[in-house]
């Protein structure tokens, strides 16, 4: 048993290190690529008259477009991207609605039925309080807007919201962390928009539907600019209506048990809601008057509440509060509710369960889908600049033997100018025997691996990339980080090209393997053949058609 367990021990090290030489130390990694390549000795040097990186300024490309917050019962938000991380964690806000990922309009072209609309009428008052920002998560209902498929890292989500919400009450509350926070709100609610969003669907509207502006920023710019520019969610489903939000923050005056802040501060919160009627028909208010008569945790003098309207005409200034003394609050929203009879008044107010898809489900290429991810996560470092694709010679994890010893497979490595690396190996080292991959730690028998296959490469792939190798790199695929992908079986020989006019996207794919490469011609404009030096390569190679659902469903596509 103690063998077993100092073996698992030296496997474990030697995973955990297997990508320490590619992993950047920093979490904000510009372009400068220096540090990623210590260590390596370069054999081919990059073709000085290749092309520059452009610097392109994802900003200046994105607009709202012509929608505002006052949309009425609109499906106009459906397929925009959706701010959660860096958004205000108030859900149904307009204020975290981004720029369109997918085209509406052209998808109700192609078929009416992916969209959907139905009339409600509903009235409802939620409310919900945590002593803890850990327990925001479980308290509130913002877990279950997200699609469950989705690993969320709950830590950074926590963070993100502990700063907007202590943002609110900095100024009179001196100790926020402390504090107890409650959020309370009433929801005339007119409608329900819906766009499909099956796994069906979902790679329909990947391969056919995404718009324009979208695809420029995913093949231009770093993917943690597309996350901070356009939001890390996309929207399929929302409420509209008018909705009455409130804030609220105390100190208790006794040190009682979680659970019992809680209970108290949302009988707090329900004391000062004044609401007498029917639908958006008598009186709405909050006040602070019967605050001290519910709960002696929270008086009236040290709890604070800050109260925001979504749709309805705002007149008279009460619709919107800013942080005020619960004991000073007299807050008349009947006017702003009677005005909800006008539909025209309307916006969206909430978020449908199950609606907020990640951004990753939107797209095709694998690469990207799993930097979406890891970079949301805060699995991968941010880049801030694209970087000058190469090609490694380097180790590459093949498997653990029955000892638990990492043996290692000797294979070219492209780092793409999202720097992921995209392993092309030729997929023998799967049927080699442990002894065959041990000679690989040979440095003798590692460089004559390195001639064979740098010469390969600068013949058939790419005569103007870098090339070079790194006897200290070893890479293992099966870790997050960095990013690795390995395409076994790859040769140049066996691919074909296709040009999908609709998207003016290029795909080069081998039937074979199922491997398949994309890139996007911006206009006419396919410089990323030369950036990545493979112009040679790809025009040599014969055009053939194929669906684009087989490549979407099919093939393991990797966007360069």
């Amino acid at each position: 048993m103690k063998n077993i367990i100092i073996s698992l021990t030296i496997l474990m090290t030697a995973i955990l290190v297997s990508c320490s030489d590619e992993l950047d130390k920093s979490s904000n990694v510009p372009g400068n690529q220096s540090s990623e390549k210590e260590g390596n000795v370069i054999i081919q040097p990059r073709n000085p008259n290749l092309p520059k990186i452009k610097p392109f300024d994802i900003n200046k490309l994105q607009t709202k477009g012509d929608i505002s917050g006052e949309t009425g019962n609109s499906d106009a938000f459906l397929g925009r991207a959706y701010n959660l991380k860096n958004g205000n964690y108030i859900l149904g806000d307009f204020s975290n609605v981004s720029h369109p990922v997918i085209d509406l309009n052209a998808v109700k072209a192609y078929d009416p039925n992916y969209v959907d609309g139905i009339k409600l009428n509903i009235t409802e008052t939620k409310s919900f309080a945590y002593d803890t920002f850990e327990r925001y998560q479980y308290n509130s209902t913002i877990t279950k807007k997200i699609t469950s498929g989705f690993s969320l890292n709950l830590k950074i989500f926590t963070l993100g919201k502990t700063k907007t919400t202590t943002d609110v009450f900095k100024t009179v509350i001196d100790n926020t962390k402390e504090a107890t926070y409650g959020e309370l709100s009433i929801n005339f609610t007119n409608s329900q928009f819906s766009l499909q969003n099956s796994e069906a669907t979902r790679k329909l509207f990947a391969r056919q539907f995404l718009t324009k502006s979208f695809i420029r920023s995913l093949y231009n710019s770093p993917i943690s600019s597309t996350l901070d520019s356009y939001g890390d969610f996309v929207l399929t489903g929302y409420l509209t209506g008018g909705k009455a939000y409130a804030i609220y923050a105390g100190n208790a005056t006794s040190e009682d048990r979680t659970d019992v802040k809680e209970k108290d501060m949302d009988k707090s919160m329900n004391a000062s809601l004044n609401y007498k009627g029917n639908s958006t028909s008598g009186n709405l208010g909050i006040t602070g008057s019967n605050h001290n008569d519910e709960t002696n945790t929270f008086k009236s003098n040290n709890t604070y509440v800050s109260i925001k309207t979504y749709g309805g005409v705002r007149d008279g200034g009460e619709a919107v509060v800013n942080v005020k003394a619960i004991k000073d609050l007299n807050v008349d929203l009947t006017s702003w509710m009677r005005s909800l009879n006008n539909v025209s008044n309307h916006t969206m107010i909430d978020v449908k369960d199950n609606s907020l898809y990640p951004l990753s489900d939107f797209v095709l290429e694998k690469n990207f889908k799993q930097r979406f991810d890891d970079t949301f996560n805060e699995v991968l470092p941010t880049y801030t600049s694209l970087v000058y694709p190469y090609i490694e010679i380097v180790r590459v994890m093949v498997r653990a033997t029955s000892s638990y010893e990492a043996v290692y497979d000797v294979a070219a490595v492209l780092v793409t100018r999202q720097a992921d690396r995209i392993i092309l190996s030729d997929g023998l080292a799967a049927t080699a025997t442990d002894e065959e991959l041990r000679k690989n730690e040979d440095d003798a028998v590692f460089m004559k691996k390195v001639e064979k296959i740098s010469a390969e490469k600068s013949q058939l792939f790419s005569s103007d990339i870098e090339i070079g190798y790194n006897k200290r790199t070893r890479l293992n695929p099966n870790l997050r980080s960095p990013l690795c992908i390995n395409l076994a079986g790859f040769k140049e020989k066996n691919f074909y090209k296709f040009y999908y006019e609709k998207t003016s996207m290029q795909y080069i794919y081998d039937p074979s393997t199922r491997i398949c490469f994309s890139y996007f011609v911006d206009e006419g404009d396919d410089e990323v053949l030369d950036i990545y030096g493979i112009r040679n390569w790809v025009e040599s190679l014969p055009d053939k058609n194929i669906s684009i659902a087989s490549l979407a469903n099919s093939y393991n596509i990797i966007g360069l």
